[in-house]
């Protein structure tokens, strides 16, 4: 039996309970206490001795709590205050609340109380440091109706505590993190390893693409779904590559479809999650929306791609219209990311597109069997907008309803997005060019894109029209020159072969109709030769001020002059052309002509070109007239031909570098050949007014303000 007490008391002062036997006095001092009371530093013989209460190691702030509570359990009235203790004491009284007490006046478990209690506060052990406590307490004896003797079983739970002090915390870290997560740009999956991808969880800012979480773990999408399908393959095999290798990590980069059906980049960063043997249990993952980056990345590969197209174009100067007209269409297709295009030239009255071609790609989709390749900008439908508008036109939704089309001929391309552009000369629209199918919304990127490569396309055009309209003339004026030569060697050897009998008659020795024939063919000759020299000339001239107006090397000297001279020596200039025509010329100048500031060499080569361009418009025998104004504040100067007039619709284009008088692509060079465009620069850099006036049948007015 000893034994048995001495293996139980071993187990009590090395269990984790620490047992206290106190009195019900002031401090609740300590009669006993097990010897494990050491792992709050103390020693039994502190409490024993008297040293130290009970009261004495609970935490002063909860020391009142405490005693409030041991005393209402035991039920008992306070009429003392302790000054340690700040407990105020008092008596029981008897059977209060009728509790009923054993044969020794014990309370049992009868009472309506219970037979102990628990409270939780806070100790201090033996170095000051404050540890929490759970004690339970029971009642053992009472005297005199009074509670002496209590036993206080003490558990540490300073550890459980303070893990949950600690909850609070944690939990607000979680949510914080959650909230983080949910509100940035970085997307938490978790997948399944099964097909498809299965998602057990998505962070809610998958709403970012358009999704909601219950989306994917409802089951009804699952992650391959929107996985763009040009790159599913390749993620496929990138996943497979990783976990067949072994690895616990990769990471990816690819395009997902938003629920809008908008394309976004994303880096897809992944651990690849096993069980003990090895298999695979989930994909846990990250993505990043990098779609500004990519664009980023894709407009300045696009650049450079521009950049190479634009000089391939300028190194295609040997190349065929054809092949030049080819070769940018389809570098536009590609440069947009289209999936088709079309390139159409512009007539001389901007009233009608003629389509000069389609890609191969729309070639392929189309199947109407009567292509239409003219079409009236009155008539056009919404792709005729940058016509109208006379700017680029994006339609991104072109399926829906709109009032400005006209519909679809049967088997024709079906649309989802389109861009078109107008290509300018100058002022005037020469061509359009269009792009349709974009995987995403066209921007003002792709109209950048697609207007410089036109614009290289629509230089290197004209280039090639110069040089054409060079040859021609060159060719024509050798041509002339050879005729020239021809007759005159005709004339030679006739009049050599003549021989001249000492008394012949003249009759006998000249064939009048024959030398007649000869001398009348030799100035058609003559005349042609100069017609020719002087196309050359004005074309050759033009493209010189041309070149110079684009270095900046084109400078105005202003000075004081008389513009009554400047006309006469323009009329002067063109005096043998005037006689070669037998020209009936008309002149009212005013004699007090006040001065005007100005290039006097640019100005004389203004009116001498615009005498030039009247004479070409005049009749052999026909008219012209020089008229000069003065006004309040400028200076009128009209001239006027006899001619036939030109059409209305084209005299807005008169001005411009390049134009065309009928509708072929290839003859375009008309501006540069007449100076009109010249003119107009001059003019221009006077401050001053040109515009023409012209009536088919009645001739045509050239009207110049110059500012006094």
């Amino acid at each position: 039996m000893i034994g048995i007490d001495m293996k139980l008391e071993t187990l009590v002062n090395n269990g984790p309970a620490v047992i206290f036997l106190c009195r019900a006095e002031t401090g609740w001092p300590v009669e006993t206490v097990t010897a494990n009371i050491v792992r709050f530093g103390y020693s039994p013989e502190d409490f024993i001795s008297g040293g130290l209460g009970y009261a004495d190691i609970i935490y002063p702030a909860d020391l009142e709590i405490a005693v409030s509570k041991f005393s209402a359990y035991v039920e008992k009235d306070y009429r003392g205050k302790d000054p340690d203790c700040k407990v105020e004491y008092g008596e029981y009284k008897g059977e209060a609340g009728g509790h009923k007490r054993n044969a020794k006046g014990n309370l049992g478990k009868g009472r309506g109380g219970y037979d102990s209690f628990t409270q939780q506060y806070r100790f201090l052990n033996k170095s000051g440091n404050v540890l929490w406590v759970e004690a339970e307490i029971k009642v053992l004896e009472e005297e005199e109706g009074k509670a002496c003797l209590f036993q206080v079983t003490v558990f540490d739970i300073s550890r459980w505590k303070h893990t949950e002090k600690a909850m609070p915390a944690a939990l607000d870290t979680e949510n914080e993190l959650k909230r983080i997560i949910n509100s940035g740009h970085v997307i938490v999956f978790l997948w399944r390893a099964e097909p498809g991808w299965p998602v057990d969880f998505v962070s809610e800012n998958i709403s970012e693409l358009g999704y909601t979480p219950e989306d994917f773990t409802s089951g009804s999408i699952v992650y391959t779904d929107i996985i763009h399908p040009d790159d599913l393959d390749n993620v496929r095999a990138e996943v497979s590559k990783n976990t067949e290798g072994g690895r616990d990590y990769f990471s990816k980069e690819y395009r997902v479809l938003a629920k809008s059906g908008e394309v976004r980049y994303v880096d897809e960063r992944t651990l690849i999650r096993r069980n003990e043997k090895g298999e695979i249990t989930c994909y846990q993952g990250i993505l990043l929306d990098i779609t500004q980056r990519k664009k980023a990345e894709v407009a300045q590969r696009l650049n450079e791609s521009r950049l190479e197209a634009l000089v391939k174009l300028d190194q295609m100067a040997g190349a065929s219209l054809k092949e030049i007209t080819d070769f940018a269409r389809e570098e536009a297709v590609r440069l947009t990311g289209s999936k088709l295009g079309y390139l159409a030239f512009m007539d001389a009255y901007e009233s009608t597109l003629v389509m000069h071609s389609w890609s191969d790609s729309a070639m392929e989709e189309c199947s109407i069997e009567d292509k239409q390749f003219i079409y009236p900008v009155k008539s056009m439908g919404l792709w005729g907008e940058a016509v109208r508008q006379r700017k680029p036109i994006i339609t991104n939704d072109y399926p829906a309803p709109n009032l400005l089309k006209k519909g679809y001929p049967k088997n024709h391309v079906h649309l989802i997005r389109h861009l078109n552009i107008p290509v300018f000369d100058g002022k005037r629209i020469v061509a359009v060019a269009g792009v349709g199918n974009k995987e995403e919304n066209y921007d003002e990127s792709d109209v950048r894109q697609l207007t410089l490569l036109m614009q290289g396309m629509w230089q290197l055009i004209q280039r090639k029209q110069l040089e054409e309209a060079l040859r021609t003339y060159s060719g024509e004026l050798s041509r002339a020159n050879e005729e020239l030569r021809s007759v005159n060697m005709m004339k030679t050897e006739f009049v050599e072969e003549m021989r001249f009998p000492e008394r012949a008659e003249y009759g006998e020795i000249m064939d009048y109709e024959t030398l007649y024939a000869i001398d009348s063919q030799q100035q058609k000759a003559v005349n042609t030769f100069i017609h020719y020299s002087e196309k050359l000339r004005h074309l050759v001239d033009s493209l010189l001020y041309q070149s110079l107006e684009k270095a900046g090397k084109i400078d105005y000297s202003f000075e004081g002059m008389q513009l009554k001279d400047v006309l006469s020596d323009a009329f002067l200039n063109n005096v043998f052309l005037i006689g070669e025509k037998a020209l009936e010329v008309e002149k009212e100048v005013p004699a007090s002509l006040p001065e005007i500031r100005g290039d006097r060499e640019k100005l004389t080569a203004l009116f001498t070109a615009l005498v030039d361009h009247a004479i070409k418009f005049t009749p052999q025998g026909g008219k012209l007239a020089l008229e000069v104004k003065e006004g309040a504040d400028n200076v009128h100067i009209v001239i006027a031909d006899s001619g036939k007039g030109i059409s209305k619709e084209l005299i807005p284009y008169l001005f411009d570098r390049l134009y065309q008088v009928n509708d072929s692509v290839t003859r375009r060079y008309q501006g540069l050949e007449s100076g009109l465009y010249i003119c107009k620069n001059i003019v221009d850099a006077h401050k001053g007014e040109i515009w023409f006036e012209s009536e088919e049948g009645l001739g045509n007015l050239m009207h110049v303000k110059l500012p006094k």
